[in-house]
């Protein structure tokens, strides 16, 4: 594992419904950050906490989420942010990526950052999505396919915006307060606030009322 790599793992407990208490060098592991919650878990590599990220009061962490922030990077979780199973944020150097207050991270969705990615506050993202603000650079036909060659462009999610189950969110996409993102759709442009977009491309099917 490279050195500027840290990595937040937690590890499933028997049960997520039933807390179990933590061993005394867990607490003592944990001491000064009770805001923390990891719902049900019983161990966390707590390496990741510090310049790299903030992490706002009762933020929810379930089983076998992964947090990757190099060296440079930021992260920024909110007050009442959930985190469910096998979550993934990936935050290159330079990058930073914010969740804002009470926002919800289906299971096993990944969000990935090369530049800035900011998730509105109580915004719902569902499972197996897929949030990146990059993308692999195929102008050239001649030039060999290079995985460290990428563009990138900045991602917002408005505010109380629901982002269906599957979906992809592409680079450049600014999604706008309170619109709703049908499940599977694939968003490679603008969706204005209160629209309901659904498809691949994603196109807007009506507004909210």
């Amino acid at each position: 594992m490279p050195e500027t790599l840290q990595n937040f793992q937690v590890k499933p407990s028997a049960s997520l419904n039933r807390p179990r208490r933590a061993h005394a060098w867990h607490e003592r592991l944990v001491s000064g950050l009770g805001h923390l919650r990891l719902a049900g878990l019983r161990f966390f590599w707590a390496g990741l906490l510090g310049r790299r990220c903030s992490f706002g009061k009762d933020v929810r962490i379930y089983e076998c989420v992964k947090l990757a922030v190099e060296s440079g990077g930021n992260l920024q979780l909110g007050r009442s942010v959930a985190l469910q199973q096998g979550v993934v944020i990936a935050v290159k150097s330079g990058a930073r990526v914010e969740i804002q207050d009470e926002g919800y991270i289906g299971e096993y969705t990944v969000i990935a950052s090369h530049a800035s990615i900011t998730i509105g506050s109580g915004v719902l993202i569902g499972p197996h999505c897929s949030v990146v603000d990059y993308n692999h650079s195929f102008r050239d036909k001649l030039r060999r396919m290079d995985p460290a060659q990428v563009e990138s462009h900045p991602v917002v999610i408005g505010e109380n915006a629901w982002i269906g189950a599957g979906c992809r969110i592409l680079a450049g996409v600014h999604i706008g307060e309170g619109s709703v993102i049908g499940a599977g759709a694939v968003v490679t442009h603008d969706i204005p606030a209160f629209a309901i977009a659904v498809g691949s491309p994603a196109k807007i099917l009506k507004y909210r009322e």
